[in-house]
């Protein structure tokens, strides 16, 4: 499994003190030369194939996959040090997809998930379907990009087969609002972690903000790539294609500087500088960029975030039988409302995931006072373990406090 043209450049001697110190000292963030860093990547591949394999035992286990960035051979990495002396980090995630012949509860990927995880010192992300289940994966981004993967272990021609066949000129335009959203929330969270110095794992708070911004970057030009029927799994024909669409010609230039800095290891941004202004700065941007393209998704102007949230709300009120339980689980969890305002009724009636989503701008854009509350809202979310998140007795409190921090803004 070791890539077999830097394998081959070393002598055996050189190899096996490679491996031996990829075994003592798995959790090392940075090395010394792209090449080791290639070969620490390989060596984590086999230790997930091993995990996996003992994990939910190789009879019940078809194939294994590595998806994201590093499937497609597009990781992302950073260059620290002076020249002659520079040590190269990994910033792209394990994702990882498992075919399995009958169905896996939640929880015994989310366990595994989380051993990985820390073994490895890098997030690795664990998906485990049946090819029924595959088969069934709905038409988002993550579907179509999962076409595009690395067989690791077991029949690729399996995987072939039921991994859904997504025409991107077919992806709906919410796509894109997911896209800002998700990095909206990795934005909030990275600016916690660098305040605080709360490290996340095998990355320095730092590189932590610097991948975080490049990651909203990019996901704002995808976001307009799926408005225009554009959209690639590969960041260069991105790009390309990015240059040539109707889109903002600031993004235009940050796409192109985000996409060379993700291709191509590139050093720390401003050592020693105002990298906190620089957060700031894109942060503005990416608010700039979100709101033109809901403006051109809804062909709608927006006088304030305000509104836009007001607007996601009424929205997902035309499905009330989607809600109906949603209502009767917060009633039986919060009681009847003392409060009988209508906003405090809809939110009810939401689930969690649809108040985020309306609430996001409002954390992140926003200067109003409650802000740092919101921004704590959603740090408990995305900071916390997956298993945490997926306690519902966690979500149920998050969810009551979501209704009070409403209450508390827009009265």
């Amino acid at each position: 499994m070791l890539n077999a043209k830097v394998v081959l450049s070393m002598s055996s001697e050189s190899l096996s003190g490679t491996v031996a110190q990829l075994e003592a000292s798995s959790k090392t963030l940075e090395w010394a030369s792209p090449d080791l860093l290639t070969i620490k990547i390989e060596h984590d591949l086999e230790v997930i194939i091993s995990e996996v394999l003992h994990f939910f035992g190789e009879d019940q286990t078809m194939a294994i996959a590595l998806a994201g960035g590093l499937g497609r051979g597009e990781p992302t990495r950073l260059r620290r040090g002076e020249q002659g002396n520079e040590r190269y980090m990994l910033l792209s995630d394990y994702d990882i997809l498992v075919a399995v012949r009958n169905p896996i509860l939640d929880g015994r990927s989310i366990l595994l998930r989380r051993s990985l995880s820390e073994k490895l010192g890098i997030e690795t992300e664990i998906g485990a379907n049946t090819p029924a289940a595959l088969t069934r994966l709905p038409r988002t981004v993550a579907t179509y990009e999962l076409a595009h993967y690395r067989c690791l272990w077991g029949s690729d021609e399996l995987l072939k087969s039921y991994v859904p066949k997504v025409n991107p000129a077919f992806l709906p335009s919410s796509e894109g609002s997911r896209l800002f959203f998700n990095r909206g929330a990795g934005l909030i969270r990275a600016l916690r972690c660098y305040q605080e110095d709360l490290q996340p794992l095998g990355i320095s708070e730092d590189a932590f903000l610097v991948s975080q911004c490049i990651k909203a970057i990019l996901a704002a030009g995808d976001a307009f790539l799926l408005l225009e029927h554009s959209y690639h799994f590969s960041y260069g024909e991105k790009k390309e294609r990015l240059l040539r669409a109707y889109v903002p010609d600031d993004l235009k230039y940050w796409y192109e500087w985000a996409t060379k800095f993700k291709t191509e290891p590139q050093p720390p941004l401003f050592e020693g500088q105002d990298l906190l202004g620089w957060y700031n700065e894109i942060v503005r941007l990416f608010e700039s960029w979100h709101r033109q393209f809901e403006e051109r998704r809804s062909q709608k102007a927006w006088t304030s975030w305000q509104s836009f949230a007001r607007r996601q709300l009424y929205l997902t009120l035309h499905r009330p039988q989607t809600y109906w339980k949603t209502l009767q689980l917060n009633v039986r969890t919060f009681g009847v409302p003392k409060r009988a305002a209508p906003l405090l009724l809809w939110t009810y009636c939401l689930p969690i995931e649809t108040r985020l989503r309306a609430a996001m701008p409002l954390i992140l854009y926003s200067s109003i006072s409650p802000s740092e509350i919101y921004r704590d809202l959603l740090s408990i979310l995305f900071n916390t373990t997956t298993v945490e998140i997926t306690d519902g007795r966690f979500l149920a409190s998050v969810a009551k406090r979501f209704v009070e921090l409403w209450l508390l803004y827009l009265g």
